[in-house]
C-alpha cells in the first residue's frame, strides 16, 4: 500500500472467523463449542483521517457486521428511513437485507461514541449462542444440553450454570432472546423478490416481508439481551 501511495486512503480490516481450543477445557480443536478460546477473535480496523487510532474497544462483533461496515465506507450501505415499508426499488437492494450494524459509522461521527452492537450471537452447524458483557449461553438443540457462563464472576468459563436452579429465570430470558433471534434469520430478500405472483399463501408472505429489514432481528436482540 505504500509503494503504491494507498495507505492514507485504505480502510484496512484484520480479523478471523475463530480461534482454536488448544486443549483450552481440554478441547482439542472444536471450533463450534461458543467458548472464547474459538469464539472470542481479535478485530483490528485501520481507517486513516476517519477512525481514531490506538484505541481499544470491547464491543461485540460478529460476521455481518464487518460486510455492514465495509459497505458504510463504500457508500453502498442502505439506510431506510425509520419506520419505512419495503418497496420494489428497495427489495433489489441487498444492503436493506443487511444483518449487520455499521461498526464505523458512529466512530467516524464521534470517536467516544458507542457500538450498536452490543450483544454478540452465532450460529454453527449444532448450535446457538449469544453473549452480553456479562453473560454467554450456549444451546445444542440435537443434544438437548446447554451452558451458562457468568463471563465477569467466571471469565474462564469454568462454571456451567445451565441447570443452577437460581439462574433459571436468567438462562430462560437468554434463551428466549437468542431463540427469538435465530427465527427470524430468513432471507428476507430472496422472499421479497421470489414471492411475487405466487398463490395466497406467497402473497400474505411477500406483504409481511416488506414489513421486515435485515437488521430488524439485530436491533431487537441488543435490548432483549442487553439488559439481563
Amino acid at each position: 500500500l505504500e509503494e503504491r501511495g494507498l495507505t492514507e486512503s485504505t480502510f484496512v480490516i484484520f480479523t478471523s472467523d475463530h480461534g482454536s481450543m488448544l486443549f483450552d477445557h481440554g478441547i482439542d480443536d472444536e471450533k463450534h463449542a461458543f467458548l472464547d478460546a474459538s469464539w472470542r477473535v481479535p478485530l483490528i480496523m485501520r481507517y486513516p483521517g476517519h477512525l481514531p487510532s490506538n484505541v481499544t474497544r470491547t464491543f461485540a462483533v460478529v460476521g455481518p457486521d464487518i460486510t455492514a461496515t465495509i459497505l458504510g465506507a463504500a457508500g453502498a450501505l442502505y439506510l431506510p428511513p425509520s419506520g419505512s415499508v419495503a418497496n420494489d426499488s428497495m427489495a433489489a437492494n441487498t444492503s436493506f437485507y443487511m444483518s449487520g450494524f455499521d461498526l464505523a459509522a458512529p466512530l467516524i461521527e464521534d470517536e467516544n461514541a458507542p457500538s450498536p452492537r452490543s450483544v454478540a450471537v452465532g450460529v454453527e452447524f449444532r448450535g446457538f449462542a449469544l453473549a452480553t458483557e456479562q453473560w454467554k449461553i450456549a444451546f445444542f438443540p440435537v443434544e438437548g444440553e446447554g451452558r451458562l457462563f457468568n463471563r465477569i464472576s467466571d471469565p474462564q468459563e469454568r462454571v456451567n450454570l445451565w441447570s443452577d436452579e437460581q439462574m433459571r429465570a436468567t438462562r430462560d430470558a437468554l434463551l428466549i432472546a437468542l431463540m427469538r433471534w435465530r427465527t427470524r434469520q430468513d432471507d428476507l430478500q430472496y422472499q421479497a423478490v421470489r414471492w411475487t405472483g405466487g398463490g395466497e399463501v406467497g402473497v400474505r408472505a411477500q406483504n409481511a416481508t416488506f414489513f421486515l429489514e435485515g437488521i430488524a432481528a439485530e436491533v431487537d436482540l441488543q435490548t432483549d439481551a442487553y439488559f439481563l
